[in-house]
């Protein structure tokens, strides 16, 4: 396994686009997204996993021991990362995610030093249960829909993304790159996967579905 993964894991990385990684994986391994995702409808996987991704940071909080200054830590990295260094990755991601997981849950810089183990675990269950596991039990059902109805996959696809347009940022990103892995367990031929994932582009970009062309 770890040869394997030695000599995949560059190969994957020095890929120029998300379907030519995919395209790889289905090569080279026998990991099917769509299986995975089947066993995550499982709420007993569920819990079991949830746990398991909570388990170890929970642990950890419980014996950090926090500095009497951290507050002012805290706020001057608040502003090195949304204030002076203004990367892509930060702007682009890291941000967005923050400032939803802050509005959500009404924490504020000094209130995120106060809360307990047990409340930053219960934060990170929801999350991983409503913005996680939630669109990816969706994305399962709209993957069978479009293998039982293949004549219509573009659009299919196109339109689940188009539902969560306006969702928060973190599930309407889960959604269209969940999507992409899904789709490409569907496609028929390599023509059909760049149609069907030039359809979840669209509809993530809030295109009508419905309008004609709208996938090129």
């Amino acid at each position: 396994m770890g040869k394997k993964l030695n000599y995949l894991l560059p190969r994957l990385f020095k890929a120029k686009t998300l379907p030519d990684a995919l395209r790889l994986l289905e090569k080279e391994t026998s990991i099917r997204f769509d299986t995975i995702l089947m066993q995550l409808k499982d709420k007993t996987v569920r819990r079991i996993l949830v746990k398991q991704m909570i388990q170890p940071a929970t642990n950890f909080l419980k014996k950090v021991k926090i500095p009497s200054d951290m507050k002012q830590l805290v706020a001057k990295a608040d502003d090195l990362l949304n204030n002076k260094l203004k990367l892509d990755i930060t702007v682009n991601w890291i941000e967005p995610i923050i400032l939803y997981i802050k509005d959500r849950f009404k924490i504020s810089r000094d209130s995120l030093m106060d809360l307990k183990p047990e409340d930053i675990e219960a934060i990170i269950h929801e999350l991983l249960n409503d913005e996680l596991f939630e669109p990816l039990s969706v994305v399962l059902d709209v993957h069978a829909k479009a293998k039982e109805n293949y004549q219509c996959r573009e659009f299919i696809f196109c339109q689940l993304n188009y539902n969560y347009y306006d969702t928060n940022f973190i599930r309407r990103n889960i959604i269209k790159f969940s999507s992409i892995a899904t789709a490409f367990q569907v496609k028929r031929n390599d023509n059909d996967f760049v149609q069907i994932y030039n359809s979840i582009y669209s509809g993530n970009d809030g295109k009508d579905c419905t309008v004609r062309n709208v996938f090129v």
